[in-house]
């Protein structure tokens, strides 16, 4: 792996390793966990508006952070959001231990759709992809926990919630 895609997967990693484990239990109906997913299209939309400048025209470094940032937020958000299951009901330890599995898969499984023999593979350009799609995954994993969740109390909160997610995610 170059070292400029190894530093930009390491700061990706890092925006979800240093994710704290959540070793409460949430109630899925509680009010204060339904408030909390109401606000994440909110949170996500301000995420999005503090980082837009850098990823649209900041300097590769800026871009890379603000990819960081938005991973960092997506992953707290799914964290919150996994506070209602036990730890291991993904299969894993902890829920940061199965959300660092998936974000590493997903890593390298861009990484190598995205290189082919012969490539340049020390151009910055990977890294910015990786981060993108990675970005793409986790929103989508975030949205699809939300709205099952959501959808054990209204099937049509979930659509409202969905359709202000996506939009907050523009």
């Amino acid at each position: 792996m170059s070292q400029t895609v190894l530093s930009v997967v390491v700061c990706l990693v890092l925006a979800l390793v240093s994710l704290p484990s959540r070793a409460t239990s949430v109630d899925v109906g509680s009010a204060d966990h339904l408030a909390f997913i109401e606000d994440l299209p909110a949170a996500r939309s301000a995420v999005q508006e503090a980082h837009a400048h850098a990823r649209e025209h900041g300097v590769t470094a800026e871009m890379h952070e603000a990819n960081a940032a938005i991973v960092g937020f997506l992953g707290e958000s799914w964290l919150g959001l996994a506070a209602v299951w036990p730890e291991d009901h993904f299969g894993t330890p902890t829920h940061a231990d199965y959300l660092n599995t998936f974000t590493l898969s997903r890593i390298g499984f861009y990484r190598a759709i995205n290189t082919f023999p012969g490539d340049d593979t020390e151009g910055t350009l990977l890294g910015i992809i990786i981060g993108n799609r990675l970005i793409k995954d986790l929103d989508q994993f975030v949205a699809d926990t939300a709205t099952a969740q959501l959808s054990r109390h209204d099937p049509t909160l979930s659509l409202d919630w969905l359709s202000r997610w996506q939009e907050a995610a523009r």
